[in-house]
């Protein structure tokens, strides 16, 4: 008998595919694929937001931030990965997404986004839903209504949406979290897959998938991936570029929100 709960590994996209085709029995039928997007299917073209960057420029960075409330991070991250030109993880990212797609398997985004409002952007959503349709990352209308939000506590005065396929889950620094919002989610539409497979670059999140997946949906089976091809990213800048990065997008912040 297959194990109903699994919690595994995936180190590239092929890797990816290959798990869920063995999950999945190659059948997807009914099965929900819920993707996360920043650094799972698409990733900032500039080299400072590299997970290499990151890590050797680390003092920096806190530094930069130092200052910052949760709040004001939430924001400096939205705007540096997300509001910045992107392209596809891996060049096999978007190939193995069409894959899932044609095989007729529920394609679902779940992004840490932050939902409303931000910095020069009237609804973050919207720009968040072209930026990635436009390199061909297209998530299908699967609830009856195309743009909603769901009754979780709110933050910065915004609450998750569901918004054309995507769940924008409004940030991640507080208490509500990824399992918290999918769980949520399912439960107020009523959905009821054979199978849900969930993939995401950070293990926080794909641990509270699966917990709160095991404790709502006990007979479901899901297959829940850390996907760690960003760790591995070879791409770097140099520390001058990757202060001169990020600077600029916490600018935006200083002005209006930093603390005194």
């Amino acid at each position: 008998m297959q194990k109903q709960h699994i919690v595994a590994r995936a180190d590239t996209i092929q890797d990816v595919r290959r798990l869920a085709d063995d999950f999945c029995q190659h059948h997807y039928q009914n099965v929900l694929i819920v993707l996360d997007l920043d650094l799972t299917l698409v990733k900032p073209i500039h080299p400072a937001v590299s997970f290499a960057s990151l890590e050797k420029y680390r003092e920096t960075f806190e530094d930069l931030i130092k200052d910052f409330s949760n709040e004001q991070t939430d924001e400096l991250f939205n705007i540096a990965l997300g509001g910045a030109p992107i392209m596809g993880m891996e060049p096999e990212t978007l190939e193995t997404f069409h894959y899932f797609s044609a095989a007729g398997a529920n394609l679902l985004g779940l992004t840490a986004s932050l939902s409303g409002r931000l910095f020069y952007h009237e609804r973050f959503e919207t720009f968040r839903l072209q930026q990635c349709a436009a390199l061909g990352f297209q998530f299908p209308h699967i609830c009856s209504s195309p743009d909603f939000s769901l009754d979780l506590p709110p933050f910065r005065g915004n609450k998750p949406v569901y918004y054309h396929g995507i769940i924008f889950a409004n940030g991640v620094r507080h208490a509500t979290t990824k399992g918290d919002v999918l769980t949520f989610f399912l439960e107020k539409e009523g959905m009821t897959p054979e199978k849900i497979i969930f993939v995401d670059d950070i293990k926080e999140n794909v641990d509270s998938v699966s917990e709160r997946l095991s404790q709502k949906y006990a007979a479901l089976p899901h297959l829940s991936l850390e996907y760690t091809r960003c760790q591995a990213d070879p791409y770097i800048s140099s520390e001058k570029d990757f202060e001169n990065y990020w600077r600029h997008y916490a600018a935006l912040i200083e002005p209006v929100a930093k603390k005194n």
